[in-house]
């Protein structure tokens, strides 16, 4: 006669051991994993400052974008393809980041705004459509940046031709000096020094 034998005391730590390997690898795997997405995103913001600062001092009329697209945040090196219209833009280079990741910047007044749907802001974050940052051709500096956000004297914001909403313009603001890109556990600061143009991560 066949008796059916548990588990012993032993095999039931050997399996409590092994279950625990597991979840704690898995843990780590994810925290890897969402350490690699801030990194990536981090180096996307980071590489496309140098870019639009390089365009900028060889041909000038360039700017340095972080916008809100539907429903991702993209980094763009634009070039004002009209000096007449302030805001008519050719994308010369363009990076979306992971949706997972959220962007926000600084400027020298000290005001923090998060780039995504204006919709989203509660009282303790302020969204904004996007940041532009203008450089100056002789110096590599940072001369303007604009706040997308609303009207600017009638004029509209323009990508490749397309006007964006009117909700969607911008107006001058003080000038950016960090930018971060941030996910729950973590968060990388891009430190930008608006009279030379030169830009570090913390």
């Amino acid at each position: 006669m066949n008796k059916n034998k548990g588990f012993s005391l032993v095999e039931l730590i050997i399996v409590i051991a092994i279950m625990g390997v597991v979840l704690v690898g898995g843990i780590m795997g994810l925290g890897a994993l969402s350490g690699q997405k801030i990194k990536t995103a981090s180096k996307n913001v980071y590489n496309m400052l140098g870019s639009s600062q390089m365009v900028a001092m060889s041909k000038g009329h360039t700017f340095y974008g972080i916008l809100y697209n539907d429903d991702h945040i993209e980094v763009v090196t634009l070039y004002r393809q009209d000096s007449s219209n302030l805001f008519k833009f050719t994308v010369i280079q363009k990076e979306e980041l992971s949706s997972s990741v959220e962007v926000y910047y600084k400027n020298t007044d000290n005001d923090v705004y998060y780039i995504g749907d204006p919709a989203k802001s509660d009282g303790t974050k302020d969204y904004t459509w996007g940041m532009l940052i203008y450089f100056d051709r002789t110096t590599g500096g940072i001369s303007e940046t604009w706040h997308v956000v609303n009207d600017y004297n009638g004029e509209y914001l323009t990508i490749n031709g397309a006007n964006l909403a009117a909700s969607q313009a911008a107006i001058q603001t003080s000038n950016c000096n960090h930018i971060c890109i941030t996910k729950k556990g973590g968060d990388i600061d891009i430190t930008v020094v608006p009279l030379t143009g030169k830009f570090y991560i913390n």
